[in-house]
């Protein structure tokens, strides 16, 4: 560039540890290490503060039921949802459930789910399932993405 500046290497912070999956999560966590060194906090507690922390509920919690692994991601925009997408691949999962609503907490307006590059994901599972309020909606949205083997299942009924 001639104004002498450039897109840095992406690099992460000498923390071990990333609390949560996928390569956003990597920058959010050096963000508040970044953070947390320029208030002087020692290296010590933020190491401890990084190995204690627990994600809000749906971020990335997993639950464990009859031996198998469930972890659940909430994301809300198409940039959310590509990076989640691509953290669920990393993580070799097959089976993929996607519940879209449109409530006040989740947002009413659903078109930005047309800005998500599931046409890179289309091959990525063996089994998707679509489901919430806008069911319809997802379905035909994948189905322009070319997925091939989904399932619509309506679980919640329109408040």
């Amino acid at each position: 560039m001639k104004c002498g500046y450039s897109h840095p290497k992406k690099t992460f912070t000498s923390v071990p540890f990333y609390p949560l999956s996928g390569v956003y999560n990597q920058y959010n966590t050096n963000a508040a290490v970044l953070l947390a060194k320029s208030l002087k906090l020692q290296d010590e507690k933020i190491k401890t503060a990084l190995q204690d922390f627990k994600p809000a509920f749906g971020r990335q919690e997993i639950l464990n039921i009859n031996n198998k692994k469930y972890r659940f991601f909430f994301p809300k925009n198409p940039t959310g949802l590509n990076e989640t997408l691509k953290t669920i691949v990393n993580l070799k999962a097959k089976n993929l459930l996607i519940i879209l609503n449109d409530r006040i907490p989740d947002g009413l307006d659903v078109s930005w789910i047309w800005d998500v590059d599931f046409e890179d994901f289309a091959i990525r599972f063996k089994n998707v399932t679509v489901s919430g309020d806008r069911t319809f909606d997802m379905a035909l949205r994948l189905k322009y993405a070319e997925f091939k083997n989904f399932k619509q299942r309506k679980i919640y009924k329109k408040r």
